[in-house]
């Protein structure tokens, strides 16, 4: 599964109201993966929410918890295609990334506490993600 920014997010801050939810998806036995994209912006608003030092120990705690995909160059392109196709759902790069990148590696499931963007995808691997919780 691709777990979104707003489920790390959440797991880093226990004042967060989705804390124990997003703690019980990171603790699950599932393949857990993030983008590239995902990473970096989990890291800036877990810096600005909880603190430099947080931050810093998530990144520190990464490739022991996730495996980080990279983008590729095809699929910055894919994701400007899906920002534009989707200009007003305001979907932003992050989660067209997320997308392309599912579809590339073929995966259908995605962890999120904001399922605004990838409800109104329509992937071209599958007929719409699983999302969870």
């Amino acid at each position: 599964m691709i777990v979104d920014t707003g489920v790390l997010v959440a797991a880093a801050d226990s004042s967060d109201p989705h804390f124990e939810e997003a703690r019980a998806i990171l603790e699950s036995g599932a393949e857990k993966m993030v983008t590239d994209a995902i990473l970096s912006e989990a890291h800036h608003l877990i810096a600005s929410r909880a603190g430099k030092r947080v931050a810093a120990a998530f990144l520190e705690s990464i490739d022991h918890d996730l495996f980080v995909e990279c983008s590729t160059r095809s699929d910055r392109a894919r994701a400007g295609g899906l920002c534009r196709k989707y200009l007003d759902a305001r979907m932003d790069y992050t989660d067209a990334l997320t997308v392309a990148i599912a579809e590339r590696i073929g995966e259908r499931v995605i962890a999120t506490l904001d399922p605004r963007h990838f409800r109104i995808v329509r992937p071209r691997h599958a007929p719409a993600f699983n999302l969870i919780p």
